[in-house]
C-alpha cells in the first residue's frame, strides 16, 4: 500500500474495444483525510480539480497514443 495525503485514493482504467480502436475510462474514487471537513472539500474543491487533471493527462496520452512519441516511453 502506498501512503499520501487521501484517507483513501482507488484509480484503475478501463478500456473498451471500439470499432475504430480503444476507449480508456478512469475510474477515480477517493476520501479526504478529515471525514467531515474533507468531505467539504471533496466536493467543492478536489472533485473538480481531479477531473481538470485527468483530462489534460488523458489529452497527452492520447497525442502520444496517436503518434509516433509513443516509442520514447516503451522500450525497442
Amino acid at each position: 500500500m502506498v501512503s499520501g495525503v487521501f484517507r483513501s485514493f482507488r484509480h484503475r482504467h478501463l478500456f473498451k474495444p471500439e470499432d475504430n480502436g480503444t476507449t480508456m475510462e478512469d475510474c477515480l474514487e477517493f476520501a479526504a483525510p478529515v471525514p467531515v471537513l474533507g468531505r467539504i472539500v471533496e466536493v467543492v474543491v478536489l472533485k473538480e480539480y481531479l477531473r481538470r487533471f485527468l483530462r489534460e493527462r488523458n489529452a497527452f496520452i492520447k497525442q502520444v497514443a496517436e503518434s509516433e512519441e509513443w516509442q520514447k516511453y516503451l522500450p525497442h
